[in-house]
């Protein structure tokens, strides 16, 4: 039940995020500047996401690293910590995403970035989950445990699912 609970929580989110109006790969300065203002006051789940998605391929991508940082540490979201590590791999891979190059990083934008999955494995987000158990089946990061891995990806599986 409570991972049915979980599971429609992430599903309303979803829907209320794609029922917007506004387009939001194309906001004005004066959305974007009230979008941020949400986050930052109220902690607007909607809000962030709007400019996640805003953010994800711009060139100014690291933009929303602060606000990721205000979600997870000031209003408890549990829905934020990839985009840091998305942002901290791009802002060393010349602005390309690939998993595979948490590896590269150096010692201190590694362990920031895993400090933060790990908290999202602890918050039981999924999208932590999922990364932390590719982390650990390839090595990247982190010491390779295939069997850590097996049980995050289980876990994953159970919140995405219920199985």
């Amino acid at each position: 039940m409570k991972n049915l609970f979980k599971f429609n929580k992430i599903l309303i989110f979803l829907l209320l995020f794609s029922c917007n109006k506004t387009d939001s790969s194309t906001l004005t300065e004066k959305e974007i500047v009230q979008l941020k203002d949400d986050v930052l006051k109220r902690g607007s789940q909607s809000s962030y996401a709007r400019l996640e998605y805003y953010y994800r391929n711009s060139v100014n991508y690291i933009e929303i690293l602060p606000y990721s940082l205000v979600m997870i540490n000031k209003f408890n979201s549990k829905y934020s910590y990839t985009s840091i590590l998305e942002v901290i791999v791009k802002m060393n891979n010349e602005g390309k995403y690939e998993l595979s190059e948490i590896k590269n990083l150096n010692k201190g934008d590694r362990d920031f970035v895993i400090y933060y999955l790990f908290k999202g494995v602890d918050q039981e987000d999924p999208e932590s989950t999922k990364v932390v158990s590719e982390l650990y089946k390839y090595g990247w990061g982190v010491s390779k445990n295939l069997k850590k891995s097996d049980s995050l990806y289980s876990s994953y599986e159970n919140m995405m699912w219920g199985k």
